[in-house]
């Protein structure tokens, strides 16, 4: 029987914290302006150009919030104020801001097709520029940002890049006046596209918070129970509500039109949520497999080819990205020869098109942060993969619209496991040192907001409670912790602690004195993914070094915090690898304390069954057994079969080691490892 078209939902999701201050006017970061240039009008060029293709879009209220502000061209962004200057009258830390930023940039993909920018880089890492070299480097910074459709559309950008070099500042300030032009294109190009019927929009609540954090802190503990929380914690339920409805008004203003989806910021989703999304009107939401996984204690693939109505038959739909697939795009395929990448989408796609009838595949991604790891912004690769998808006759893409107002039966849910899209859990935001210290800031701000409210007139608690909805987006927790590292990761917690520091000015209060000092510990682990196969035979007596080459490395990081007087644990660094067979792992640390006592250790893994395996005291194990299995002596070593591991790239590990009744330490100490499988491949792949 001829099976019926595989339907494909992509789903981008665009996103920019927000960066203004509202009291000076000035947006302190630039990456909404330089992610205009290149990515929000760039994606619907794609889909664009070929007419058959549908798809979706997140687009989230402080990024269209901020979009708003630049179709001003006398915007207050702090680095294009600098830009609009003469670089002459720019002083020494001015130049070191703009340096700053012009350094951060993809070197191979930016800075290598532009010539003379890789020269002034180079000079400017032993020199001073001159006036005309920083004039240069400005423009050839905001050529590097200028995605394939501007350069296309706006003649100048052509003639300044045939140039190459030697620009004065009447071209810079005239290309900055083209920008300013091309972004007030943008929200157009949404709004007729959407009436064509092309796309469907969707939205996350206002300032992208975790909003089953809000709803409840005790949800991180729901999701998973051995989560450290914070030592202050209050509810801020109200505020998830105010983020829902201040997004909605928001997404109404720029597009005459409700918004009928929702991201949930990270794909953070409990029922309290997915309910509350349902009352206010919102008729589609998407999460991630791992989330449907958990939540049917079933990791059948065949679960994940459907979308869901929750609790009842009329319920909100809820789909569940495939995240091999969406992995694939945003952060594999960048290697890959373009047409390499399209044909090895399209087999995964026609394997599930062959797997099951009627199947529905959700792919969500972010729509504007992968592209500059590919060559020129991804064209070869959209260009590949969508004249594929036009061309193909047993699939189709759809919008999530449609799918909400199909009429067929989708099964249903009766309830859903919180969690976000990484680790099925909230640990990304909560949990570790620094995190916590920020949700222990914020509770701080929040309650003492509440004691003095009442007392205050209604503008000051409309500034306070903007603050304190922009302070509880998810992008500062995110980037406090060991998990993520950026070179803006001060200016990141500046600006965190300063809408802090705000509130408590505004109900003139004495600003606490952590509120001034950095929340930044030096806690970084150093780790190296594997880079070969290996088949070590186990021996806890040594390691020898050729058996274990190419392996992966996980080190404990050193927290050097002086209020942190907790004992290092056992294990104080990992080795791993894969053969074709099995999983292997060598650690070390201090195994001679624990001499005469029988151990076991406990693998953790969000998607893996936990797993526990008695060491035996045996100094080498050259048999081979279908059952996990592990020995100890100066080092200790275990080798998996790989039928463990549930995932298909990434998998997270934390590893207990346990005497008797009693768990003596773990490792990583505070947050899972993120470990990922070496996979041979018939053409270069890189993570």
């Amino acid at each position: 029987m001829k099976r019926l078209p595989l339907k494909i939902a992509f789903f981008w999701h665009m996103h920019q914290p927000y960066y203004r201050d509202d009291e000076s006017g000035v947006i302190e970061m630039p990456w909404v302006f330089l992610h205009a240039l290149k990515d929000y009008y760039e994606m619907l060029w794609h889909l664009k150009r070929f007419p058959q293709l549908k798809a979706t879009f997140n687009l989230s209220p402080s990024l269209l919030e901020q979009l708003r502000l630049y179709e001003d061209k006398d915007v207050e962004d702090r680095l294009l104020k600098l830009f609009r200057q003469p670089c002459s009258m720019l002083d020494e830390s001015e130049r070191e801001w703009v340096i700053r930023f012009v350094r951060n940039v993809h070197y191979e993909h930016q800075v290598v097709p532009l010539p003379r920018y890789a020269q002034l880089l180079e000079a400017s890492q032993t020199r001073s520029l001159d006036d005309g070299e920083m004039c240069e480097i400005e423009v050839l910074f905001l050529l590097s940002w200028c995605g394939n459709a501007l350069r296309s559309e706006k003649l100048l950008i052509a003639q300044i890049l045939e140039q190459g070099e030697g620009f004065d500042e009447v071209q810079k300030n005239a290309l900055l006046d083209t920008l300013a032009d091309f972004i007030r294109q943008i929200m157009p190009e949404y709004r007729s596209m959407i009436e064509s019927g092309r796309i469907a929009l969707a939205m996350n609540p206002m300032y992208h918070p975790i909003m089953p954090l809000l709803m409840d802190m005790k949800n991180a503990l729901h999701s998973r129970p051995d989560t450290k929380m914070p030592d202050v914690t209050c509810m801020f339920e109200e505020d998830a509500y105010r983020h829902l409805e201040e997004g909605m008004k928001c997404f109404n203003e720029c597009f005459d039109r409700d918004p009928q989806g929702i991201w949930p910021s990270e794909g953070s989703v409990n029922e309290t949520t997915l309910q509350a999304y349902e009352r206010y009107g919102f008729r589609f939401a998407a999460t991630d497999e791992e989330i449907l996984f958990a939540t049917l204690n079933n990791y059948e693939r065949s679960t994940l080819y459907t979308p869901y109505r929750f609790k009842h038959e009329n319920g909100i739909m809820v789909v569940f990205r495939d995240k091999r697939l969406s992995d694939k795009i945003g952060f594999h395929y960048a290697a890959f020869e373009a047409n390499t990448a399209a044909d090895d989408f399209m087999a995964d796609l026609h394997h599930v098109h062959e797997s099951y009838d009627n199947a529905v595949v959700s792919v969500i991604l972010d729509g504007e942060n992968a592209w500059e790891s590919y060559p020129d912004n991804a064209i070869h690769f959209f260009n590949a993969l969508y004249e594929r998808l036009s061309a193909c006759t047993w699939c189709e893409t759809v919008h999530l619209d449609g799918l909400a107002a199909d009429e067929r039966r989708y099964p249903i849910l009766g309830r859903i496991h919180p969690g976000s899209w990484i680790y099925r859990d909230f640990s990304t935001w909560i949990g570790q040192r620094d995190k916590n210290r920020a949700w222990e800031m914020l509770c701080q701000a929040h309650l003492a907001y509440q004691r003095q409210a009442d007392a205050l007139t209604l503008p000051l608690r409309e500034t306070i409670q903007r603050e304190l909805l922009i302070a509880e987006g998810s992008d500062w927790f995110w980037w406090y912790g060991t998990d993520h590292q950026s070179e803006y990761a001060d200016l990141f917690d500046m600006l965190f602690r300063q809408r802090l520091i705000r509130i408590y000015r505004h109900m003139s209060q004495s600003v606490p004195v952590y509120l001034l000092r950095p929340n930044r510990s030096e806690t970084l682990q150093t780790s190296l993914i594997p880079t070969e196969w290996i088949s070590p035979a186990l021996s806890a007596e040594e390691e020898p070094f050729f058996e274990w080459y190419g392996s992966g490395i996980v080190h404990e990081p050193s927290f050097t915090d002086v209020m942190d007087t907790s004992e290092k644990g056992i294990i104080h660094a990992m080795r791993y690898g894969f053969d074709r067979e099995y999983f292997y792992l060598s650690l070390e640390g201090r195994w001679h304390e624990l001499s005469g006592r029988d151990i076991r250790l406990k693998l953790l893994s969000a998607q893996c069954q936990p797993l526990e395996v008695a060491l035996l005291r045996e100094k080498k194990l050259d048999r081979r057994s279908e059952t996990p299995e592990g020995i100890v002596s100066k080092t200790a070593q275990m080798r998996i079969p790989l039928k463990w591991l549930k995932a298909d790239e990434t998998f997270s590990l934390q590893i207990e080691v346990i005497a008797g009744e009693e768990v003596l330490s773990r490792f990583p100490n505070e947050h899972a490892a993120v470990l990922a499988r070496y996979i041979d491949r018939p053409y270069d792949w890189y993570i």
